[in-house]
């Protein structure tokens, strides 16, 4: 169903924007993940908005600042009322998707750009957040068509965040480059704007400019903690190990709810750490995020490193058991929640196996990477990834 709303929703506003319908192939796609490098929804007013024009919803409609739910409330009260400017009318539906879209009503949120285009075509906003929506569900020359079509009606750093994004995702770095750097002529940039650079350095191997980018994210705690993962996993793949972990912790500290730092913190905890502080640090962890069933995996790998075979292996059987209902959780031979008899004896013979190999010392060097340990490896399966 999202799919064909989107493809609906693209297909007319690139109608408007260029005279013609492209065919498109139905998709079954998930709700798009927004991360550290992802542009935010665009909610850039018309420069005639006025506050207080239509009474006390309006302001509440326009800050977005304000809960999604509230903000959907305040836009819809208006948009039902009626008697609006046709330009203030596209922005009210406008930012009605932006909070559609923050409650995860994805349906919706397509449904109100689309209008939100149609009464105002002058409008950039609509164009911005349908082709973050058309990348984020891999319609890319959509999403570079919907861009292009708001930078071209009024430029704005939004629009070229847009276009950088989409392509960083075509594999087009030196171009997406060059929207950024069009975007800062207009200004100063946003967290948006920063963080997708970041990715274009990383794409060209310029690592330390990724992370000179990435230090500078931080418009709010959220977007800070995820642009802290994105350089931890850069100081990982190097072997500095030490600087991830801080860096996810640091990532769990400003957002309690970043499952990224969260598991990553666990996963390098025994790798700069004597093994009881790993322990501690791991269980509580664990108390903090119950519903992170691969920290399982980690205990694990820890019980595992200190020679503790039947610790390690209840810690690997209870991640196992503990997979979602429906799917796998991550892990091979999982069926409908149930682990397959080959693919559970699988996970735990692994974890035998590895039993006894050479493994670090409380306080010696840390030469093993993360995941090197057989069991933990295929019980997590992406051990270590930002």
């Amino acid at each position: 169903m999202r799919g064909s709303h989107l493809l609906i929703a693209v297909a007319f506003v690139l109608a408007v924007a260029v005279g013609a319908i492209a065919g498109y192939v139905s998709v079954d796609p998930v709700a798009p993940q927004i991360s550290a490098a992802e542009p935010t929804p665009s909610t850039t007013p018309p420069q005639e908005l006025t506050e207080g024009d239509y009474g006390p919803d309006w302001p509440v409609c326009r800050d977005m600042s304000n809960d999604p739910i509230v903000r959907f409330k305040a836009c819809d009260s208006l948009l039902a009322k009626g008697g609006m400017m046709k330009a203030h009318q596209s922005w009210a539906l406008n930012n009605r998707g932006t909070a559609n879209l923050g409650m995860s009503n994805v349906d919706a949120a397509m449904k109100d750009f689309a209008a939100a285009s149609k009464i105002d075509p002058t409008n950039t906003s609509p164009y911005i957040n349908l082709a973050n929506l058309a990348r984020s569900y891999g319609r890319l020359a959509d999403a570079l068509e919907l861009s292009d079509k708001a930078i071209a009606l009024r430029p704005s750093e939004y629009a070229y965040c847009s276009r950088a994004a989409t392509l960083r995702d075509l594999g087009r770095a030196a171009e997406g480059l060059a929207a950024i750097e069009a975007a800062e002529k207009l200004g100063p940039l946003t967290d948006c704007s920063k963080a997708v650079r970041a990715d274009l350095f990383e794409m060209r191997g310029q690592k330390e400019k990724a992370l000179l980018a990435l230090a500078d994210v931080g418009e709010d705690d959220k977007t800070a903690s995820r642009a802290a993962c994105q350089r931890a996993r850069l100081k990982a793949e190097d072997g500095k190990y030490r600087e991830a972990f801080d860096l996810y912790a640091e990532g769990m500290r400003l957002d309690p709810d970043n499952n990224c730092a969260a598991r990553n913190a666990a996963t390098y905890a025994p790798y700069v750490m004597p093994f009881d502080e790993a322990l501690s640090f791991v269980k509580e962890t664990m108390r903090t995020h119950p519903k992170l069933r691969t920290l399982n995996c980690d205990l694990g790998r820890i019980y595992e490193m200190q020679g503790e075979q039947r610790q390690a292996l209840s810690a690997y059987n209870t991640a196992i058991e503990g997979a979602p209902r429906g799917s796998d959780g991550g892990f091979e031979g999982l069926r409908d929640g149930q682990p397959s008899a080959t693919g559970k004896d699988r996970y735990l013979e692994g974890a035998r196996q590895s039993h006894g190999k050479a493994r670090p010392q409380p306080g010696g060097p840390r030469q093993l990477r993360p995941g090197a340990f057989t069991g933990a490896r295929r019980c997590r399966g992406t051990a270590g990834a930002g």
